[in-house]
């Protein structure tokens, strides 16, 4: 696993990219998976950086852009996780999820299907659009 300290001096490149250029790189990454994959892809971009460091300098500065900006999405990841544990860690947290856990399975509260939100949610469009949809005359 690479150090942190690696990733935080090599995430630093990518902000120094415009937001345009990041969010291109982000795509052609496609970091959707989980975090030991996304960390695995930060990882195997910065040993190519090193690997190709001398020998081909123009691909090396795409490759230390692409690493960047892995490198940046991983670390953001990882503080994000680091806080969700933070406040989900504590007795009290617990002691909240387990209630709500115990309402939803007691049928205090509904639970509602994505299906039936995406429905109700395109009903609720039709309705609007067919009382004119909020325009005024």
């Amino acid at each position: 696993m690479l150090q942190a300290k690696g990733l935080e001096e090599i995430a630093a490149l990518a902000s120094a990219l415009s937001p345009e250029k990041r969010r291109e790189l982000e795509r052609q990454l496609s970091l959707d998976g989980n975090p030991r994959f996304n960390e695995g892809i930060a990882v195997g971009l910065l040993r190519a950086v090193e690997a190709v460091a001398e020998q081909l300098p123009e691909l090396n500065q795409s490759l230390r852009e692409l690493a960047a900006v892995a490198a940046a999405y991983v670390l953001a990841e990882q503080r994000a996780y680091e806080e969700a544990r933070r406040l989900t860690g504590t007795a009290q947290a617990r002691a909240e999820i387990e209630e709500e856990i115990a309402r939803l399975e007691s049928g205090q509260v509904k639970i509602y299907s994505g299906e039936q939100i995406l429905r109700e949610l395109e009903e609720m469009e039709k309705e609007f659009k067919e009382s004119g949809g909020g325009q005024t005359s």
